[in-house]
Parts: C-alpha cells; sequence; structure tokens
C-alpha cells in the first residue's frame, strides 16, 4: 500500500459552441498571461492549470504529466492540410507548436519549474497513464511533487470533429483542462489521500479507467478526457471515490479518503 497526498485540484471545462472561445484572451483577462507565440491549447492547458496551483508555490522539482486524448490537435491539422493537400511549407513556430510537450513547457516556465516534463498524447485512458508515471516518479524520489493534468480542445467545425471523435452528430462537446497537485504521503497538508495498490486483474474487469464519481459540475458533453474530468470534479465537490485502472496484467486500485490537514 502506498499513500500520496492531493495537495489541490482545478479544472475549467467549457462547452463548444458555433464560434470558438478564444482560450489566449480568456487567459490574460482573467489572469493577466499574455503568451507569446502561443497556440488555444497552451492556453487551455494553462487556464485549467492557474485553477489548480492558486498562487501555491510549487517545488521546483515539481514533475508536469500532462495527458490529452487528441494532443495539440487543432494546431496540428492546422499545420498539416497546407502541406500534405498543397504541398505549403509549415511556418516555424506552427512547426514548433505541433508538438504537445510545448504546453507543459509553458506551465514549467510559468511556474518555475525543472522537474520532469512528460506528455501522453492516446485516445484511451491517457489520464491512467499520465497518473501512473507521476506515482511512480514520487515513490522513486525522482520528483517531490507532481502536476498531473488532461487536456482536450474541440476543433471547428464541430461536425468534422464529432466525426472524428466517432460521436452522434447532435453530440454536445466539451474541451477542457483538469490538473492534480499530489505529494509525498508524508505531506497532510492535502485534504484529501490518496491510497493505491496493485491487486491481480479479474478477468470480469472491464479495460480501462473506472470511476465512481457523477461530475455533477461539469457542462453536458463528449470528450476523450472527460472520465479524468469527472474525477477532478468529483474531488472538487469533495466526495469519496473508489477508481480502478488496468495497468499491464494488474489492477491498480486507488482509493481518496479526506484527511484532516494540520
Amino acid at each position: 500500500m502506498h499513500s500520496v497526498a492531493v495537495l489541490a485540484s482545478g479544472l475549467r471545462c467549457f462547452g463548444a459552441d458555433e464560434e470558438a472561445l478564444d482560450m489566449l484572451a480568456l487567459l490574460h483577462q482573467q489572469h493577466g498571461l499574455r503568451l507569446r507565440r502561443s497556440n488555444r491549447y497552451i492556453a487551455l492547458a494553462m487556464l485549467g492549470a492557474l485553477e489548480c496551483v492558486q498562487g501555491r508555490r510549487l517545488e521546483p522539482d515539481c514533475g508536469v504529466y500532462l495527458s490529452s486524448g487528441l494532443g495539440n490537435i487543432a494546431e496540428s491539422l492546422a499545420m498539416m492540410e497546407p502541406a500534405l493537400c498543397e504541398g505549403v511549407a509549415p511556418m516555424p513556430f506552427s512547426f514548433i507548436n505541433v508538438s504537445s510537450n510545448m504546453a507543459g513547457f509553458t506551465l514549467a516556465s510559468q511556474f518555475g519549474l525543472h522537474g520532469r516534463n512528460l506528455a501522453v498524447a492516446r485516445r484511451d485512458n491517457a489520464f491512467v497513464a499520465a497518473l501512473e508515471l507521476a506515482l511512480g516518479d514520487l515513490l522513486g524520489g525522482r520528483v517531490s511533487q507532481a502536476l498531473v493534468g488532461a487536456v482536450d480542445e474541440c476543433v471547428w467545425p464541430l461536425a468534422m470533429h464529432r466525426r472524428r471523435l466517432q460521436v452522434a452528430a447532435d453530440s454536445p462537446l466539451l474541451e477542457g483542462s483538469g490538473w492534480l497537485l499530489l505529494g509525498l504521503g508524508d505531506e497532510r497538508s492535502g485534504r484529501l489521500q490518496l491510497e493505491y495498490r496493485e491487486e491481480e486483474r479479474r478477468e470480469s474487469m472491464a479495460d480501462g479507467w473506472l470511476l465512481h464519481g457523477d461530475g455533477a459540475g461539469l457542462p453536458e458533453g463528449q470528450s476523450p478526457s472527460l472520465a479524468a474530468w469527472r474525477f477532478i470534479d468529483a474531488l472538487a465537490q469533495k466526495e469519496t471515490l473508489r477508481a480502478q485502472c488496468r495497468v499491464g496484467r494488474r489492477l491498480l486500485v486507488i482509493d481518496y479518503q479526506t484527511v484532516k490537514p494540520n
């Protein structure tokens, strides 16, 4: 049995309307930040991370573990379509910003971090993979804190994005950014304690991430990061949760219990 403190959590989610919300302008309006040579995916990551950190001073070796179902999809499409269909060379900053690591780099720069910085982009259970990496690094002493997030954006036109996600043509869509700040288990300043252990996987257990928590504070909509956001939202509602995710041939069981800070 291992234990990690949940020091903070934060979530910013938006229902996708017919017009894309200007995330860079929202970031400047609400936090006074101007991200030069950036894009809305990076701004979206920053909005959720700032909601989580809330001015807290992070340890310099705090790791950043960013997960995403689709990665920096809007910038990727904007660069790849002209390059592949018209033979137009991408602009330098468009090429650089395609990397999902740029969002993590921007977060580390903003918070003054020099710890491990990893991005996991895969369609299913990306947050589980990022969380597993963060827990391993915390226990291994490679970081003293871990900022673990799930970020996904929408791409307009929304009808095409729905086809990309393989959801119904009338499904509402979500984009957003949710983060947990984790510390070592002996830090009792966290309002929640994460206890986890590995168990033998039952054959009847469905693959992937199983979550108890209804995400009542979220807008209605679909996103590859929806399960992760429900999890983070349920933490914000101060519920006691039980979550399970399959890791290799074993099952990682995670229990969140409320603790009293000193």
